[in-house]
């Protein structure tokens, strides 16, 4: 019977090579949909956790904030910048104050006041914790800043008790600019003393000057009238916790599924965040175009899989009952000789089951290959089970369809076969 089922198999080369290739064909395209699925998810896994994504609050208007005859010069409350932050959504929060100075005037290293002379006018405080940030929001905020001796950029970092000293009068580090430096004809250790006007609510409201001074730790070589101050240093010279006029948030990548709910979450605080309405621009650009693609090839795929799977096993019987139904006339010479029903089905299935047994295993270890090529170790070892149940369960149709077919044929009278027209 083995030698029947070899030489009936290499007599018929055609047919036994359209059962091998199918199904080494099928395994392989299976395993690649399988592959490129995987890469696609961790391609697009890579993505959500590289990508920044910001959002600014901004005012829904242009035009000054002024309410009871005071102009606020912040509009986001500190309060829904300290809920946000509790959220657990943001890896950095950039926050930004600032106030109009009537006047700087040079003083001494003593605080004295050198000449009155020395004064300039419109000039805007701005509150920052991080100086580098500053100077990329603003263009005119020029390069990077000289430090003084004694001073560096931790300045922006520390608390207003690292700045105390025995000399009171310097305890309010801030950087002016090389123009105004000039201008003031400055020189290291000297001070700046800054008077701002202060607006307090009533009615009707009132306004009072606050005078202090400013150790100027540095110089920048940006707009002449920008100076810029720790924001620890701000909230002491300003006397009060600021309203900030810029903030944004930086969302933890790893948090970047989770967009959706944030905007959910900020949209639920913004009524209530600033002295005008506010609201919430998203920087996500980069990562709505780059995902909207690949989440559209990703469900392609996986909507591929099943349906090729199914293919794949609607082929494996079709082509078995197929081959069978075209040996009815070696059935019924098989019948003549005096073979049993049992030993002519199994002759016959085997004839095109073992090609196909061939292809799968010829498939299954090119797909292995595959796997392990395109793929981490981790993910082309998750594979194999799968790849082992699929060539399972195409054998397992081939088998099927051979079996219907070969039974189907062995019921008949052997006269009535050799009448079938292949």
């Amino acid at each position: 019977m083995g030698r029947y089922v070899l030489r009936h198999i290499l007599r018929a080369p055609g047919k036994s090579l359209l059962c091998l290739v199918l199904a080494g064909a099928f395994m392989v395209g299976l395993m690649l949909i399988r592959v490129s699925t995987i890469r696609s998810e961790n391609e697009l896994e890579h993505l959500y956790t590289t990508t920044t994504v910001t959002a600014e609050l901004i005012k829904n208007s242009l035009a000054p904030i002024t309410r009871k005859g005071i102009t606020y010069t912040g509009y986001v409350y500190p309060s829904i910048v300290d809920d946000l932050a509790g959220t657990g959504f943001l890896s950095h929060c950039y926050v930004e104050a600032a106030t109009q100075a009537d006047y700087l005037i040079r003083l001494d290293a003593r605080g004295g006041v050198v000449d009155d002379r020395y004064t300039v006018g419109d000039v805007t405080l701005y509150g920052a914790e991080y100086s580098q940030e500053f100077q990329e929001h603003h263009a005119d905020a020029g390069g990077e800043i000289t430090y003084f001796d004694g001073w560096d950029e931790s300045v922006f970092l520390q608390s207003w008790n690292d700045w105390q000293s025995e000399d009171t009068a310097k305890v309010y580090p801030a950087v002016v600019s090389q123009k105004l430096y000039e201008t003031l004809q400055m020189e290291e250790g000297d001070l700046l003393r800054a008077g701002i006007a202060v607006d307090i609510s009533g009615e009707p409201p009132k306004t009072t000057r606050v005078v202090t001074n400013l150790t100027v730790v540095g110089t920048h070589p940006g707009s002449f009238n920008m100076v810029l101050l720790p924001m620890e240093s701000y909230r002491e010279v300003a006397g009060t916790d600021p309203n900030y006029q810029r903030v944004i948030l930086t969302i933890d990548p790893a948090k970047n599924h989770q967009l959706d709910e944030f905007r959910v979450r900020l949209s639920d605080l913004l009524p209530e965040g600033g002295v005008v309405p506010i609201t919430a621009v998203y920087w996500d650009q980069e990562l709505r175009q780059a995902i909207a693609p690949m989440e559209q090839g990703i469900t392609l795929m996986k909507t591929l899989y099943p349906v090729t799977l199914a293919l794949s096993l609607i082929v494996a019987a079709g082509i078995s009952i197929l081959l069978s139904l075209l040996s009815a006339k070696e059935a019924a010479i098989l019948r003549v000789l005096g073979n049993s029903k049992a030993r002519c089905r199994a002759i016959l299935c085997l004839q095109n089951i073992l090609p196909c047994f061939v292809g799968l295993v010829a498939g299954h270890l090119v797909a292995v290959v595959m796997a392990h090529v395109m793929l981490p170790t981790g993910d082309a070892a998750g594979l194999l089970l799968p790849a082992l149940g699929r060539t399972g369960l195409y054998l397992i149709s081939a088998v099927l369809g051979a079996a219907v077919a070969s039974v189907a044929m062995t019921a008949k009278d052997p006269l009535e076969l050799l009448q079938v027209k292949e």
